[in-house]
């Protein structure tokens, strides 16, 4: 059988109009029926900034997180008397420790259960995030950990040299220049830096040591910057457990004691 559209010069199969309608209203009812408004779910995918980064032609790059945008989710969610638990699915690699430090704090203000569900990876910063939260999931093979902290950057002052390029150094302040890419780095510059990125690897391990309950020693011996599968890191206690979407919606039911299950 064949409906004619009066509007278009086609012909349309009435089986697949039928079709249509029917997996269009299964899905409405599906979502209405199975997810739980009530959890709220935040996802943190991509490089973690503190602040917006901008494509070429001046647009937002939306590939990124933003800290006060996962900030000011978290503190929406933890006002709304309707949420009951925060998800936060993660799948990133890490990026600026400023965006760690600001989106834990935060999460550490929560009243209300958090869980943390590492997809492909949560390393570095990123998992510095997911360590704040009351319980860990992540799939068997997901990358976790990557305790440490990196300010390398590389020096093109020999490139330059070999360029004909001079660079004049006009600056107030014997490490104004520091990070400076055209020229290369003074002993003593080196010696600041490193001294800067081991306090900021400190801070990075007393906080995983405070918010997994480890050892501060177990941490640091953690802390090679290496990423860890979490079948691993179930060990090291970096996780709580293996898991994925269905096995956080069975942990926030019981400890929610009602039927939860994810809107994502």
């Amino acid at each position: 059988m064949w409906l004619k559209l009066k509007t278009k010069k086609f012909y349309i199969p009435a089986i697949l109009i039928i079709v249509i309608i029917v997996v269009g209203v299964s899905f409405r009812f599906h979502k209405k029926k199975n997810c739980s408004e009530s959890v709220a779910v935040i996802p943190i995918t991509g490089y973690l900034y503190s602040s917006p980064q901008y494509n070429s032609d001046g647009s937002v790059d939306k590939n990124n997180v933003i800290s006060l945008d996962i900030v000011a989710q978290i503190r929406k969610a933890d006002e709304d008397k309707r949420v009951t638990a925060l998800v936060f699915v993660i799948d990133s690699s890490g990026g600026e420790i400023f965006t760690a430090e600001e989106i834990t704090r935060a999460i550490k203000e929560v009243r209300k259960p958090t869980v943390a569900l590492i997809r492909a990876r949560g390393v570095s910063s990123a998992y510095w995030i997911a360590s704040a939260t009351g319980r860990i999931f992540a799939l068997p093979v997901s990358e976790v950990a990557d305790i440490g902290v990196t300010n390398s950057y590389t020096d093109n002052a020999k490139q330059n040299a070999d360029n004909g390029i001079t660079f004049h150094q006009l600056s107030y302040g014997k490490y104004k220049d520091t990070f400076n890419t055209d020229k290369p780095l003074t002993p003593d510059e080196e010696k600041l830096i490193m001294e800067q990125t081991t306090e900021q690897a400190n801070v990075f391990i007393k906080e995983v040591s405070e918010n997994r309950h480890l050892p501060i020693e177990k941490v640091q011996a953690l802390a090679d910057g290496s990423e860890i599968l979490a079948q691993d890191a179930v060990k090291d206690r970096l996780i709580d457990e293996i898991g994925s979407f269905a096995d956080v919606d069975r942990y926030l039911s019981k400890t929610l004691k009602k039927n939860v299950e994810m809107c994502i």
